[in-house]
């Protein structure tokens, strides 16, 4: 290959397409309304009240959504538009959690008001203001929210929006339990991810960038949320391991909408998540000793199983119950093995998948064995019940496995 020939394919290369003057602009735009917004929340004032402070912040959202309507009626321009309602959307949560505070200082649901940075308190003189001004907010916003998905999300601006309602009226909510802060946000994150496939076409939404913005922004409440917590309220074991198990499942609910070594990325992160979310719950329960194994060893399994790494699973489960029925001689130990394994065993022939069906097999001879040590070296009432339990066990299972044996045989 002559160097004529190397200089024409590089100028045969496509160029790489710089950003034009009007998009600069807007992401300068985009960042400097993000900082008022964090300069706003963040910044200690020195002079006026609270209510004062709101009514500033509840006016710039609105402000936003104007902007998005002026942009979009009189100066003919979409992107502008958007990009006015996505921060609208996305300030929403914030105006949801101060009215929260308000309502918090009169009804609050935990008895004394915690200490707060000062930046971060708001307060108002009396509980009548908190409510009449929780109930003239909620609408003006709930209405901008209906207005942004118009335009972000046409046809399912209804859907979304009381979707996205329902998840900010939760920030509302007069407790400042760190506990109840990460299971409300669990239980978004489920939800969501419960209804986005089923309810709220996902799968259309995800073909523009502003369906992916509308998706995007109902996950906010959940992460202002696990940030309160997490900056406010010292957030403790369980706040941690709930964060983490629904910061894990929204990973996980990502991989599989991606290819290459995206896909690649996402799972390490998800083994990453799926390893934190162990250590939270060995944190909760370490000072129970005999929980730790039957908990940790099958949460963890699972996790690997679903993110493709099914042998580790497999080996995580075999050591972890075992090391378990080795350390522990209480006969619940067994039989929740034993219990474990026959479940394996009957998936494993549903779905007809070798591995699963030799982990629970395995899971059973061992959990088998086991006991019929136990029962012959410590002789009761409670052990010879074992002993005749795992007898019918054992032939139940021995069937199973000649069943599965014949149906492979035959197909």
């Amino acid at each position: 290959m002559n160097e004529q020939s190397i200089k024409s394919r590089i100028l045969s290369l496509p160029r790489p397409r710089l950003p034009s003057l009007a998009q600069l602009l807007r992401w300068i735009g985009v960042a400097a309304l993000s900082g008022a917004f964090i300069t706003f929340l963040f910044q200690e004032w020195q002079g006026g009240n609270d209510l004062l402070r709101y009514l500033m912040l509840l006016g710039l959202t609105l402000g936003l959504g104007a902007g998005g309507l002026i942009n979009g009626l009189w100066l003919k321009e979409q992107k502008g538009a958007r990009t006015f309602l996505a921060l609208a959307l996305a300030s929403l949560p914030v105006n949801f959690a101060v009215l929260g505070a308000f309502i918090y200082q009169h009804f609050g649901l935990d008895g004394s008001l915690p200490q707060y940075p000062p930046s971060a308190l708001w307060q108002v003189d009396n509980p009548a203001t908190a409510l009449i001004l929780f109930a003239l907010a909620s609408p003006l916003l709930a209405a901008l929210a209906h207005f942004a998905f118009k335009v972000h999300a046409r046809g399912l601006e209804t859907r979304l929006g009381l979707t996205y309602l329902v998840a900010n009226l939760a920030i509302a909510i007069p407790s400042r339990s760190p506990e109840l802060s990460g299971l409300l946000a669990l239980i978004m994150i489920m939800g969501l991810l419960w209804l986005l496939p089923r309810r709220l076409q996902a799968a259309r939404l995800a073909g523009t960038f502003e369906g992916w913005l509308a998706l995007a922004v109902l996950f906010l409440p959940a992460a202002l949320l696990v940030g309160r917590g997490l900056w406010l309220y010292g957030g403790n074991e369980l706040f941690v391991l709930l964060s983490l198990a629904g910061v894990h499942l929204l990973l996980r609910s990502c991989a599989h909408h991606l290819e290459g070594w995206s896909r690649r990325f996402a799972d390490l992160l998800g083994l990453a998540s799926a390893l934190l979310v162990t250590l939270a719950l060995f944190d909760l329960v370490e000072h129970k000793e005999a929980w730790v194994l039957p908990l940790l060893a099958p949460l963890l399994a699972a996790m690997l199983y679903e993110i493709g790494l099914r042998w580790l699973a497999s080996l995580v489960l075999l050591f972890g119950l075992g090391l378990d029925l080795l350390l522990f001689t209480g006969l619940g130990h067994g039989l929740f093995s034993l219990a474990l394994g026959l479940g394996l065993l009957g998936w494993g022939l549903r779905r007809q998948q070798r591995l699963i069906l030799g982990t629970g097999a395995l899971l059973v001879i061992l959990s088998l064995l086991r006991q019929i040590a136990l029962a012959l070296t410590s002789f009761s009432l409670d052990s010879w019940g074992s002993l005749t339990a795992i007898g019918v066990v054992a032939v139940i299972t021995a069937s199973l496995l000649e069943r599965s044996r014949g149906q492979r045989s035959e197909d």
